[in-house]
């Protein structure tokens, strides 16, 4: 089933004839978070109580991520309070299912990844140091890959279990730091710029741009407003920056196109994407269709790196236990002839 007969499904079940509070009770069972189930729940049953809609807004409004109170508010300016949240609640549920294909498929890299670390830690410690403390006894010359891995040995032997902790502890420092310094959206550009991980993240963060500002331009909230709440949903501060540059340009009365092309946060493909802006109705639905295509391209890229992932992790394991067996080995034999 594709997205947009998905949203006519889920419109059928939550709003088919239902005042608003019946409407977000039923939709609060078809949503994929527990938190967004909570606040629907407790708009439905303040709603039911012959409270205001805007009181009872404002007084839950909090609980939720920054743009979906910009959703909300935009869905209550315009009077399409239901079909937004109908909307976006369908598009999560279908990018919170892509999200868990993508987990199950970077599973099995991942864990393959940390039994070749393991591996290799266990070797180092249990085989390389022992053997490394003969050589010591016999005094014997020892080749340099020998001197290398005894090395290597050696340092994780020493840091020992609070070492992998500093590591460990030391990555989110320092992205934290480079933040602080450059700036998070500077931050985030340079993350985008990876042959890898960049790509997927780029791609998953331009579909659910897409996706969520055509919901909003086709429920008649403003394009400045719609811009900010999608690139805030992102979660991609390059391209949440641009958004709002975006927006600002054109309540200064700049053309979407126009503005967009004096922006390098976005795409060439999305900035003549923009130019339908002038079509109408036909806008969001472009909208649509560009953020089906970055999700394939997200998804074939996902598949394409796990795929790559897997074989280049076992090459690799096989080099390093080929590596720590062979800088072992030569030593013996040094040592098996000068005994003999």
């Amino acid at each position: 089933m594709n997205s947009n007969a998905e949203l006519n499904e889920i419109s059928e079940l939550a709003f088919a004839g239902l005042p608003l509070a019946s409407g977000l009770r039923a939709l609060s069972e078809e949503s994929p978070s527990q938190r967004m189930r909570t606040t629907l729940i407790a708009l439905s049953t303040d709603l039911e109580s012959g409270e205001e809609l805007s009181v009872v807004v404002d007084r839950h409004l909090t609980s939720l991520p920054t743009h979906m109170q910009g959703m909300i508010r935009s869905g209550i300016d315009t009077g399409n309070l239901p079909r937004i949240l109908e909307q976006y609640l369908a598009f999560a549920r279908i990018r919170s299912e892509s999200r868990r294909h993508l987990v199950l498929a970077a599973g099995y890299p991942a864990v393959l990844l940390l039994v070749s670390l393991l591996i290799a830690v266990l070797m180092l410690k249990l085989v390389v140091i022992p053997v490394a403390e003969l050589f010591e006894q016999f005094a014997l010359q020892l080749p340099p890959i020998t001197q290398l891995v005894v090395g290597w040995a050696t340092v994780v032997n020493d840091a020992g279990v609070w070492g992998a902790v500093l590591i460990v502890a030391v990555i989110p420092l320092l992205w934290i730091g480079v933040g602080s310094i450059v700036g998070r959206p500077a931050r985030q550009r340079s993350l985008n710029s990876l042959p890898i991980v960049g790509a997927m993240q780029r791609f998953s963060a331009l579909a659910q741009f897409c996706q969520l500002l055509a919901i909003l331009v086709e429920n008649h909230a403003t394009l400045p407003e719609g811009l900010r709440v999608a690139g805030t949903a992102t979660g991609d501060k390059y391209l949440e920056e641009g958004s709002k540059l975006l927006a600002t340009k054109i309540e200064r009365g700049i053309s979407l196109a126009e503005a967009a092309g004096s922006l390098p946060h976005f795409p060439a493909s999305l900035q003549n994407l923009f130019r339908w802006e002038e079509r109408g109705d036909a806008f969001p639905e472009a909208l649509r269709a560009a953020g089906e295509v970055f999700t394939a391209r997200d998804r074939a890229h996902t598949v394409f790196v796990t795929a790559l992932l897997e074989p280049v992790i076992i090459i690799g394991t096989g080099l390093m236990i080929g590596i720590i067996v062979l800088a072992m080995f030569f030593p013996m034999v040094v040592l098996v002839n000068s005994l003999s």
